[in-house]
């Protein structure tokens, strides 16, 4: 009996360990929800803002959140996005170079690294890191836009319309990819045969693709009235 009583005396200390192992291990998963909830409603919240335009507002929404979450890759990555989308490039690609140290290989935000690269004026350094990023999803045609884009600033005008032709050639109805062909043939003064044929071509499903391809139309055409012209029958 009493080694019985000393078992059961013994045993109290092992039971209240065990329940304030649980209670930490409760609490601890209690605060990660409720710092998930509030990172969540500062996405949103400033997912709102940058919808509206309002980048100033999002990004001091999604700073204040980073304080407690400091490498939240969804408010790092939107951030970076609305400091370019303002104008802040240095403090965006600083912000780009953090999220990327996370992740080397992430292909989206090597890409926005890229472009905010290109917008700033170094498209020298820009296009490795498009390379990079088409190397990881070369099926992102905006990655392959910003690429061209960054090639025709670099001077490679060459280069860039093969690039938007690729596009193209992946997605006959991409609007952009036709404006940045005939900015980059209007450079050159020389646009490829047919291509006044091809982009004067009216499309009844997607008036958008029908505006931009005669906006490319009037880019390259040599004659202010057939542009003009071209026009009047949007």
């Amino acid at each position: 009996m009493p080694v019985t009583s000393r078992t059961k005396r013994g045993s109290t200390p092992l039971r209240v360990s065990a329940l304030v192992a649980l209670l930490a291990s409760f609490l601890l998963a209690a605060a990660a929800f409720a710092q998930e909830s509030r990172s969540g409603d500062a996405l949103r919240s400033a997912r709102a803002s940058s919808d509206r335009k309002e980048f100033d507002k999002a990004a001091t929404t999604l700073r204040a959140a980073l304080r407690t979450d400091p490498e939240d890759k969804d408010m790092l990555s939107l951030l970076a996005r609305v400091l370019a989308w303002s104008r802040h490039f240095d403090e965006s690609i600083a912000m780009y170079r953090k999220l990327l140290a996370l992740d080397p290989d992430d292909a989206f935000d090597r890409a926005g690294y890229a472009r905010v690269l290109a917008w700033s004026g170094r498209s020298d350094a820009a296009l490795p890191e498009f390379r990079r990023a088409i190397a990881r999803d070369s099926t992102d045609l905006e990655t392959r836009i910003g690429y061209a884009r960054a090639l025709s600033w670099d001077g490679d005008l060459a280069g860039a319309s093969t690039e938007f032709l690729r596009v193209i050639g992946s997605n006959p109805n991409n609007g952009d990819a036709w404006l940045g062909l005939a900015t980059v043939a209007r450079w050159r003064a020389a646009p490829g045969p047919g291509f006044l044929k091809r982009s004067s071509y009216r499309s009844r499903r997607n008036p958008f693709l029908s505006l931009c391809r005669r906006l490319a139309c009037e880019i390259v055409s040599p004659s202010r009235r057939r542009g003009k012209r071209l026009f009047s029958r949007m």
